[in-house]
């Protein structure tokens, strides 16, 4: 039997629905991760960009991390960024708690980084998620590129970290 790796196989990144009030809608969300479900893919990222990350409060994404995973037994990852590490970290602490299987993160954004910069970046939230993350590559919104090398160097030095979502226009 060959065996899989824990994150394999088919990702949907999923919108976030909205009521007419502008709030999260669950009800809505309900339905379409019951689609999800049965379409047979393997992952739900839950808020990366179409997810609306950037518009919700943190108070929203903590009450989307805590009702999707009721939702859908696909394994889920929640997208954490924030320019704000401590509400980084509560998030990262309410996806544990409602076993999502790992986190994502952008790199530090508005301010570009230097590779250098990157890996003290990641080393030290690293340290603090607590669990398996993967970095979220979006170097027109960061203003800063994970290159192959630092991707290499976190690989081999962070054992939590454990991919990266590569969102870029070129290979």
């Amino acid at each position: 039997m060959i065996s899989q790796p824990a994150f394999s196989g088919v990702w949907c990144p999923s919108v976030t629905p909205f009521t007419p009030q502008g709030e999260p809608d669950i009800d809505a969300l309900g339905r379409h991760f019951a689609r999800l479900n049965a379409s047979g893919i393997d992952t739900l990222l839950l808020m990366g960009s179409i997810g609306e990350f950037a518009s919700l409060t943190q108070q929203e994404r903590l009450m989307l991390i805590r009702e999707a995973r009721q939702l859908s037994p696909l394994s889920m990852v929640a997208n954490i960024s924030s320019s704000c590490v401590p509400d980084m970290l509560a998030l990262a602490e309410a996806a544990w708690q409602n076993d999502f299987d790992a986190v994502m993160v952008l790199p530090p954004y508005y301010y570009g980084q230097t590779p250098r910069q990157l890996l003290s970046y990641f080393r030290t939230l690293d340290k603090q998620i607590g669990g398996k993350w993967f970095a979220y590559n979006f170097p027109a919104r960061t203003g800063c590129d994970l290159t192959p090398t630092l991707v290499s160097e976190l690989a081999a030095e962070l054992p939590n970290f454990i991919g990266i979502k590569d969102t870029v226009d070129c290979l």
